[in-house]
C-alpha cells in the first residue's frame, strides 16, 4: 500500500517538546510502505516511510518498535521524548571512536554516553488509523550506532534485521599463580614448592573480560590443608586473618598493574603444606573466580615432608583431622579420584637428596587403630591411574630435586592412611610421615567449604577459631560439598558438640547440645540424643547457630553427613569457638535485696531457657519506717555478668513521687559498707557483717536524693565504686540500693546505664494498726434517741492511714443508753425468726453500756452481731474496765471508719414472746463517755490490743483523748 502525504504541518507536531526537525522544511511529501523488523524472537510488521534528511533520502521507522527490537535481544532502552538512552547487555562493550555526534533535535545515548543527534519526526501511527502520535527516527544513523554497539543489522529495502552480539565473559579473571623463593618443587600437586624456612613470595593477576588489569581491588590468599596457621605479608607489612571461609584467609589488594603479591612464611622449625589459591570478589554460575591452585610446603632442613596434609604423627581416630578429600574414579574417567602424594626431603648442606629410597604403605582403620591391612579399594597408581602394584606398599626413589612421588586411586568410598618411611634415615630427624585421603561418591556431602561465623570477637589461629563473647549467638555457616568440592543440595548435616557444652539455638529456643562421643559411627540413628539436624539449601549452604554462657569454654562443633536418618560418614568439617566475657552492657539484673549476700545474687548459670532476671516486682516496705525499699542490681554481657576489667559503667539512678535513694550498700573484703546518700554528717559509713542493721543506720543518717550517679570500674577481683563522689572499694561487682518514703504509695526506681535501661515498681505500705487520728467531731452531743456520725483515721505507728484494715474498738461498759447503729454506712441489722419458721431482716444495734448489754442478752434472740468486711461483735455478758468489750471494724480503702451512733431509746430485736417483734430501749439518762487512742509518740509500737476506746477510763499507757459523746 502505497500513500502521498502532502500536508507539511504534521511534521511539526511533536510528543511532549520538541524543536521542529529542521531537515524537512524543504520536503513536500512522504513516501509510506509496510516494513519487516525481526530481532531475536521479536518481530512486527511497523509502517514508515521514506523522507529527506540532510539531501539524502533515508527510511524512517516508529521509535516504538525500534525500542521494543532491542528489548528483545536484552538491551535496555528508554524514551522522554528528546532522547533515546540504550544501554548493552554485559559483556557488549561498544565503541564509537568513528562516530561523529553530528546535530537534531534528538540525542541518541549508549550507556549513558550521547554519540548521536538526529532529527526525528512526528506522525500519526497507521495501525491506530492517524489517531495516535509516534515518533519516528531515521534508521541510517540508527544502523551506526547499532553496528558500534554491538548488534549486527541488515536492510535489504523492505526489511530490517537485527542480530544480537554474543557477549564476552562477563567476569575477570585470575590467573595462574607465580611462585617465588622456593628451594625445589614447581607448585604443583605432585611438586610441590619448597622452602626450607624462607618466605615464599605467591603471586596472580586479575583481569577484567576484556584482558585489562584490575587495580585495588582484593583477592583473598586462601591457604588449605595446612593445620599451621601462617604468617601473610603484603608490602612488609602482617595482613591479619580474615573472619571464615575453609583454611587460612587473607586480604591482598591488586596493584597498578593488577597483580596481589604476598610472602608466605611459618614459624621456625615449622613442616607444613599448604594448597594455595587466589579468590576473587566475583561468582561465575555460583562459583567464585579464582586461580588455578598452587601447593607449596615448608620443611626445615634436616626433616622429611609429606603432602597433602602431611603429619609426622598417625592419626588415633578413624575421621583425623587433616583428611584430603577428593571423588572416586570411574570406568569413564578413571582419573577423577587420582591423588599425587609427595615426600620432599630438602638438601642436606646444599646437596640435594636424590635417590632415596622411599616406601609408601596404604593402611586401613581396623576399628582402634590404623593397620597394615590392604584397603578395600584403593591402590597405588601411575598418573594415568593405572594400578602400579597389587601389593598395600610401593617403593620408590626421590628425583634430583628430593621429591619422591607416588599416585593413589580409588574406585570407591573409603579414607585410607599412607604412610611414607625414607629408607636409611639417619641425617632425618623424622623419616616418617602420615597422609589420610578419603574417597567419596559424588553428589554425597563429604566435606565443608566456606565455613565462617557470625558474631564472634577474634579469629585464632587454626581452621574455623573464634573467639566469642560468652552467652552471645554466634551463627556459624558453609556448604556442603563432595568429594570434588561440588555443592550438594538440601545435605542433612548433624551438628554435635561431644562435650555436651553451651546450646544450639533456633528461634528463641536453645537447647543443650548431649553429650556425644568424640567420633560417631557411621549407621548411628540420628536424634536430638546427638545433636541438632540442619538441612542445607538449594546451593548446599548450611547455618546453626550456637551459644555458651560459661566463660573460658572452648566448643568445637563437629559436622556429620546424614542419610536415611543415620551418620553416613565421619565427620566432615567442624569450627571452634572459645567463649570469652564481654564488656559491653546489655541488660542489668535485678533481685529483692537483704535477701542474700552481694556477689551470690547473680552467680547462677543463664541461658535462653534460664534468662538473666531483668524485671522484678512484690518490691515493698513500709512508708517512713526505718527498713527501706532494697534492690541489688549488676551488669550483663548477654548471659554473663561483668566482671573484672569488662567492667567500667556509671549507672544513673532516679526515683520518683518524691521517694529517695538513702543509702548504698556494698560487699568489702570485711564484709558489708552501707554509705548513706548526701549524709547528714559528711564521710559518714557504717561497716560490718550484718547488712540489715547497717543499712538500718544508714537511711537514719541520710538526707536521701531523688537521682544518684554510681560509677563502677572493675580491676581483677576489686571493683571502685563512687558514691557521693568518694570511692569505695568493693570485692562484688553487685550493688544494693535502698529506696524510702514518707507516704503510702507506689513509686518506680529507675536504673540505667547508656541505653539500658530497667524500672522497678516499689509499693511504700502502712505498717499494722496502732492507733487511730482525724477524728471528727471533736465533741458530740446528742438528744435522747438522737443520732451522731462520727469518723477517725486508722493509722500505723508511723502516722500512714492504713486501707481495708480491720480494727480494735473497745469499751468499759460506761456509756450506757449509747448504741452503735451503723458501721461505714451500713446498718446493723440481721435474719432473725420472727414467727414460727418465717424470719425477717431485723435491726441488731450494738449496745456501749452494760445496762443495755445485760438487758439485750436477756431478753433478746442475738448474741452477736457479724457482718463481713463490716463488723464482728459478740456479747460479752458482762464488760467492766478490767474486762472490756471488743468491737472489730474495718477501715475503708483511705483507712476511715464511719460509726453512727445513737441514744436511747434505739430500736432493736427482742425474741421473748411471739410474735418476736422489735422493741426500744428504755430512754437514756444524760451521761458522757470520752475517745481515747494511744498516746506514744510516732515510730512507738502501742503496746494495748485496741487502737481506739471509748468509755471512762483509758486502757493506753500514754492515753490520749480524741472526743467526747453527751447524749
Amino acid at each position: 500500500m502505497k500513500r502521498t502525504l502532502t500536508s507539511i504541518a504534521a511534521a511539526t507536531l511533536a510528543l511532549g517538546t520538541m524543536a521542529a526537525p529542521v531537515a524537512f522544511a524543504g520536503t513536500s511529501s512522504m513516501t509510506w510502505n509496510k516494513y519487516s523488523i525481526g530481532a531475536s524472537s521479536y518481530k512486527a510488521n511497523p509502517e514508515g516511510f521514506a523522507a529527506m534528511q540532510s539531501g539524502t533520502m533515508t527510511t524512517f521507522m516508529p521509535i516504538y518498535y525500534v525500542m521494543q527490537a532491542l528489548k528483545g535481544m536484552g538491551y535496555t532502552v528508554t524514551w522522554t521524548g528528546n532522547a533515546l538512552s540504550i544501554v548493552t547487555p554485559s559483556g557488549v562493550t561498544p565503541d564509537f571512536s568513528n562516530l561523529q555526534l553530528g546535530t537534531g533535535n534528538v540525542t541518541i545515548f549508549v550507556n549513558g554516553t550521547p554519540v548521536k543527534m538526529v532529527d526525528t519526526m512526528v506522525e500519526g501511527d497507521p495501525a491506530s488509523g492517524g489517531k495516535i502520535k509516534t515518533s519516528y527516527m531515521p534508521i541510517f544513523y540508527i544502523n551506526q550506532i547499532l553496528q558500534d554497539a554491538g548488534v549486527t543489522p541488515g536492510w535489504n529495502g523492505s526489511g530490517w534485521t537485527m542480530t544480537p552480539a554474543t557477549p564476552a565473559t562477563t567476569q575477570p579473571t585470575v590467573s595462574a599463580i607465580t611462585i617465588s623463593g622456593e628451594s625445589l618443587g614447581t607448585g604443583s600437586a605432585s611438586s610441590p614448592a619448597v622452602s626450607t624456612g624462607s618466605p615464599v613470595t605467591v603471586s596472580a593477576k586479575l583481569t577484567d573480560a576484556m584482558g585489562n588489569p584490575v587495580v585495588g581491588v582484593n583477592l583473598v590468599l586462601q591457604l588449605t590443608q595446612g593445620s599451621t596457621a601462617p604468617t601473610v605479608t603484603v608490602n612488609g607489612a602482617t595482613v591479619a586473618q580474615n573472619s571464615g571461609g575453609s583454611g587460612f584467609n587473607f586480604n591482598v589488594p591488586t596493584d597498578s598493574t593488577g597483580t596481589a603479591t604476598a610472602q608466605i612464611s611459618v614459624a621456625s622449625g615449622s613442616t607444613v603444606s599448604y594448597k594455595v589459591k587466589f579468590n576473587a570478589p566475583y561468582t561465575q554460575n555460583g562459583v567464585t573466580v579464582s586461580s588455578p591452585s598452587s601447593y607449596v610446603q615448608f620443611v626445615p632442613n634436616g626433616n622429611m615432608a609429606l603432602a597433602p596434609e602431611g603429619s609426622s604423627a598417625a592419626a588415633t581416630s578413624s575421621a583425623p583431622s587433616n583428611v584430603y578429600n577428593t571423588s572416586i574414579s570411574g570406568s569413564s574417567n578413571q582419573t577423577t579420584g587420582l591423588v599425587p602424594v609427595v615426600v620432599t626431603i630438602p638438601p642436606i648442606n646444599g646437596v640435594a637428596q636424590s635417590n632415596v629410597q622411599v616406601q609408601f604403605t596404604l593402611n586401613t582403620w581396623n576399628g582402634s587403630n590404623w593397620t597394615t591391612s590392604k584397603p578395600a579399594g584403593a591402590f597405588f597408581a601411575n598418573a594415568q591411574g593405572l594400578s602400579i602394584s597389587t601389593s598395600n606398599t610401593y617403593t620408590t626413589y626421590t628425583n634430583a630435586q628430593g621429591q619422591a612421588t607416588v599416585y593413589v586411586n580409588d574406585f570407591s568410598a573409603e579414607t585410607v592412611q599412607v604412610k611414607a618411611q625414607a629408607q636409611n634415615d639417619s641425617y632425618l630427624s623424622n623419616s616418617t610421615a602420615y597422609s589420610y585421603v578419603g574417597w567419596g561418591q559424588a553428589g554425597v556431602a563429604s566435606q565443608t567449604a566456606n565455613v565462617s561465623a557470625s558474631n564472634v570477637t577474634a579469629i585464632n589461629a587454626g581452621t574455623n577459631n573464634y573467639n566469642a563473647s560468652v552467652g552471645t549467638n554466634v551463627t556459624i555457616t558453609g556448604q556442603a560439598q563432595d568429594a570434588a568440592g561440588n555443592a550438594v543440595p538440601n545435605a542433612s548435616l548433624l551438628v554435635t558438640q561431644p562435650s555436651g557444652n553451651g546450646s544450639y539455638v533456633s528461634g528463641t529456643t536453645s537447647t543443650g547440645f548431649p553429650s556425644t562421643s568424640s567420633s560417631l559411627a557411621v549407621g548411628t540413628p540420628v536424634s536430638s540424643s546427638y545433636g541438632e539436624v540442619v538441612t542445607a539449601d538449594g546451593s548446599g549452604n548450611f547455618t546453626f547457630t550456637v551459644t555458651d554462657s560459661t566463660p573460658s569454654n572452648t566448643d568445637t562443633y563437629y559436622i556429620y553427613p546424614v542419610n536415611n536418618g543415620s551418620v553416613a560418614g565421619s565427620s566432615i568439617g567442624n569450627a571452634t569457638v572459645t567463649w570469652q566475657p564481654g564488656s559491653t552492657l546489655t541488660q542489668i539484673a535485678l533481685a529483692a535485696g537483704n535477701t542474700g549476700s552481694l556477689g551470690s545474687y547473680f552467680s547462677g548459670t543463664f541461658n535462653s531457657n534460664n534468662p538473666v532476671p531483668v524485671s522484678l516486682t512484690g518490691v515493698q516496705a513500709v512508708a517512713n519506717g526505718s527498713s527501706p525499699a532494697s534492690v541489688v542490681f549488676g551488669g550483663f554481657n548477654g548471659y554473663t555478668e561483668l566482671q573484672g576489667s569488662n567492667l567500667n559503667q556509671t549507672y544513673n539512678l532516679s526515683a520518683n513521687n518524691g521517694a529517695t535513694i538513702s543509702s548504698v550498700d556494698i560487699q568489702t573484703a570485711s564484709g558489708y559498707e552501707a554509705i548513706p546518700v548526701n549524709p547528714t554528717t559528711s564521710g559518714t559509713t557504717f561497716t560490718g557483717t550484718t547488712l540489715s542493721s547497717l543499712v538500718s543506720q544508714s537511711i537514719a543518717a541520710s538526707n536521701g536524693v531523688s537521682a544518684l550517679s554510681i560509677p563502677v570500674s572493675g580491676s581483677g577481683s576489686t571493683y571502685t565504686i563512687t558514691v557521693n563522689g568518694t570511692q569505695y572499694t568493693a570485692t562484688s561487682p553487685e550493688i544494693q540500693v535502698d529506696m524510702t518514703d514518707t507516704s503510702v504509695e507506689s513509686d518506680t526506681l529507675t536504673i540505667q546505664s547508656g541505653s539500658v535501661k530497667e524500672t522497678v515498681p516499689v509499693t511504700f505500705t502502712a505498717n499494722t494498726p496502732d492507733r487511730v487520728g482525724a477524728f471528727t467531731p471533736v465533741s458530740s452531743t446528742l438528744n435522747k434517741g438522737g443520732t451522731e456520725t462520727i469518723t477517725f483515721t486508722v493509722e500505723d505507728d508511723r502516722g500512714n492511714p492504713i486501707g481495708n484494715q480491720e480494727v480494735s474498738l473497745g469499751t468499759d461498759g460506761t456509756a450506757q443508753g449509747l448504741w452503735i447503729t451503723q458501721v461505714n454506712g451500713v446498718a446493723l441489722a440481721q435474719t432473725e425468726a420472727t414467727s414460727g419458721t418465717s424470719t425477717a431482716t431485723e435491726p441488731t444495734p450494738i449496745p456501749l453500756g452494760q445496762g443495755d448489754i445485760t438487758t439485750t442478752k436477756g431478753i433478746t434472740g442475738y448474741g452477736q452481731v457479724n457482718i463481713p468486711g463490716v463488723v464482728v461483735w459478740n456479747n460479752p455478758g458482762t464488760i467492766t474496765a478490767s474486762n472490756p468489750d471488743t468491737i472489730n471494724v474495718w477501715s475503708n480503702s483511705n483507712g476511715q471508719v464511719t460509726l453512727t451512733v445513737a441514744s436511747s431509746p434505739v430500736t432493736y430485736y427482742s425474741g421473748t414472746t411471739a410474735p418476736y417483734t422489735a422493741a426500744s430501749t428504755p430512754s437514756a439518762s444524760s451521761t458522757s463517755a470520752s475517745v481515747y487512742t494511744t498516746g506514744n509518740p510516732l515510730k512507738t509500737q502501742n503496746t494495748s490490743s485496741y487502737q481506739v476506746y471509748i468509755g471512762n477510763t483509758s486502757p493506753f499507757t500514754p492515753s490520749k483523748s480524741v472526743g467526747s459523746i453527751t447524749w
